[in-house]
């Protein structure tokens, strides 16, 4: 609690620079000014994690020279007697630095503290929905953790807080933290409950609720790692998986490891997919030259010798650079690796073995089992996940075969409707492994499919893994009738077109239509869908192939729909075409939306006093008149009309334009 007034200043303006360095220019800055607010107090430098507060007191040593300042770090996995040195009061003549993770923004009591350094940083548990994993990831404080960290300056004396950001930056973060079970997926979560024999989760007293289908998700995910049976009730290899403080996906992949004898390589695999990429640009061509000729190519694998290469050069910047890593986030990887191995050692979990690569891809698909896709072509990007979902393949993956693959990263870019699904660090992985590992997530049905390559329906075996088809084997249709009816529905969805079906056909069907609608008391039919598809089906018969029916007649199947006295009452009441007084016949066009229309040259029209009814008198026709020149020049349902008003006027310009014609 702050009793006393702290002076906060921000930094001028943003700097590219890291942490350590820009802590260690406010600290200078601090040994060589006056006895301003805070100056003389000990100082509390606030950093994300162990490397940062390493590299701070590295960097304030080699640019400070100052025998006053004795400089220690803060954080959880210290010994008690190196943190119990690190909170003691400083020695006569002595100023303490006092370097920290956020757990002395809370958990522990500094005395003496007057000035705080703060970087803004802290690393933050968070969903990555790329790699479906809970990460720790680097990330700027709210606003209220900042009051928080500077308070500790003013408990024992006014003090001073330098914020090495800007107001700016400051203004734009989060006002609060988000609660932990907003920000990560509960399987983790889940898991350690249920090793304490909480097995009902939604009865569980949440301090913060979790989101809708949080629950679920996080239980179907540890039934699908096999950590809960179908009851939801923690199972003995779940046991086994909440001894480990990570993701029970890695949990699973480390313990499957273990049994397989490649415990060693695995730590590190579960490290690099738990961090941040260690490439930040990654480079196929760089990849490929750390895969063993004869082992499955995987991207992880690759990564994996790269990172023991960059080790065994104590990660040195220069080397990182070249290779296009980064060193800080190798030198995670390494930490987060050092933390597995430890566990395993505490769990007696066998460390050494064969190692072979085949043994981890085994038990990167027993973590992994949702992530498995298809690459359709070896010259292509494109691929396929579960539920007929098209993904494209990351480019500088080194799977570059068609097949099978494990996808850690799953990336959505875009809209929502527009979005694409990237994949990347992938791993090849043999069909026969997903029967072996996951036999309840394959399935073998047979069924009849419409092939747009040979244009006709087959019978297709299809071999499926959790919705994604694996394998298919087309033969001829055992069940020639299905097989016809599913070619007749591809012809009336519009995937395929019959020749015939022209405009002689549309015409009908409008006619037909047109009259329905004048005579509802003759209960004609309209051609509906299901009247449609009964027509098509006539049409195909029991052909299988689209080169048997593309060419067959199609308009009298759409008239024999109706009976012979419905057929002709409709050539009857719709006419295609009337008798003009001059012997020419007037051809009548018909329409879904437009009442019915002829067209004629004006001297065609001569002696028909008024606009032809059609439909027993019941529908006055719409008139185009045309010209000359086949152009219109009136469109009229009153003939009678155009002769008295407008023709007179209308004859003087066509008479003189085109004195050769006919002009009465």
């Amino acid at each position: 609690m702050r009793l006393f007034p702290v002076d906060v200043r921000y930094a001028d303006k943003p700097s590219q620079e890291e942490p350590w360095e820009r802590a260690a220019g406010a600290l200078e800055g601090l040994a060589a000014g006056g006895r301003e607010r805070g100056g003389g107090g000990d100082i509390l430098i606030f950093m994300p994690g162990m490397f940062e507060i390493t590299r701070t007191i590295e960097t304030c040593r080699r640019r400070i020279d100052a025998d006053d300042l004795v400089y220690f770090p803060l954080h959880g996995t210290l010994p008690p007697a190196q943190q119990d040195a690190a909170v003691a009061p400083a020695t006569r003549g002595k100023r303490k630095v006092i370097v920290a993770t956020n757990v002395a923004q809370t958990s522990i009591t500094i005395e003496g503290v007057t000035v705080v350094i703060d970087s803004g940083l802290a690393r933050v548990h968070r969903h990555d929905p790329q790699r479906a994993l809970n990460v720790l990831r680097l990330e700027p404080i709210s606003r209220a953790s900042a009051d928080q960290r500077a308070g500790r300056a003013g408990r024992t004396a006014p003090g001073a807080c330098i914020r090495l950001w800007t107001t700016t930056d400051h203004a734009r973060r989060d006002e609060h933290d988000e609660p932990e079970v907003l920000r990560l997926e509960l399987s983790e979560a889940a898991l350690q409950l249920k090793s304490m024999g909480v097995d009902d989760l939604r009865g569980f007293a949440w301090i913060e609720p979790p989101p809708d289908g949080a629950i679920d998700r996080a239980e179907g995910l540890l039934r699908e790692l096999k950590a809960t049976d179908d009851r939801g009730r923690i199972t003995a290899l779940g046991k086994r998986m909440a001894d480990f403080p990570a993701h029970p996906r890695l949990a699973r992949m480390m313990l499957d490891a273990a049994e397989r004898g490649c415990l060693s390589r695995a730590v590190v695999w579960a490290a690099i997919i738990s961090e941040r990429d260690i490439l930040a640009q990654p480079k196929q061509s760089v990849l490929l030259k750390y895969l063993e000729k004869g082992e499955p190519p995987s991207d992880v694998a690759a990564r994996e010798r790269l990172f023991n290469d960059l080790k065994k050069r104590d990660f040195g910047l220069r080397e990182c650079q070249a290779a296009g890593a980064s060193a800080i986030t190798c030198r995670e990887v390494d930490r987060s690796a050092d933390l597995y191995i430890g566990v395993c050692r505490r769990l007696k979990l066998p460390l050494q073995g064969p190692d072979r690569t085949i043994d981890l891809l085994h038990a990167l698909l027993t973590a992994f089992p949702d992530h498995v896709a298809m690459r359709l072509d070896p010259q292509r990007l494109h691929g396929a996940m579960p539920g007929r979902r098209k993904v494209m393949i990351d480019r500088e993956t080194v799977v570059r075969e068609a097949g099978p693959l494990v996808a850690l990263e799953v990336t959505q870019v875009g809209r929502k409707d527009d979005a694409t699904t990237n994949i990347s660090l992938c791993s090849a992985i043999d069909p026969a492994w997903l029967r072996e590992l996951h036999p309840e997530l394959l399935t073998t049905e047979t069924m009849l499919a419409y092939s747009a390559t040979s244009q006709a329906v087959e019978e297709a075996e299809v071999t499926s893994f959790g919705g994604l088809e694996l394998s298919r084997i087309s033969r001829p249709p055992t069940n020639a009738s299905a097989a016809a009816e599913l070619l007749a529905q591809q012809i009336t969805a519009g995937t395929l077109k019959l020749n015939q079906w022209d405009d002689n056909v549309q015409q009908w069907i409008w006619r037909t239509r047109f009259v329905a609608g004048l005579f509802p008391e003759r209960g004609l039919i309209t051609y509906s869908d299901e009247d449609m598809a009964v027509i098509v089906q006539e049409i195909v018969g029991n052909a299988v192939r689209f080169s048997q029916v593309k060419d067959k007649p199609c308009l009298p199947a759409v008239k024999e729909a109706l009976g012979w006295d419905d057929q002709q009452f409709v050539e009857k009441m719709a006419p295609e075409s009337i008798a003009l007084p001059r012997g020419k016949r007037l051809r009548i066009e018909y329409f879904a939306d437009q009442p019915p229309r002829g067209r004629a040259k004006i001297q065609e029209l001569y002696d028909l006093p008024d606009t032809p009814k059609i439909a027993g008198g019941r529908h006055t026709m719409v008139l185009e008149i045309l010209g000359p020149n086949y152009r219109p020049v009136q469109l009229t349902t009153d003939l009678k009309g155009f002769w008295e008003r407008l023709y007179p006027e209308l004859k003087k310009e066509l008479k003189r334009r085109y004195p050769r014609h006919e002009w009465r």
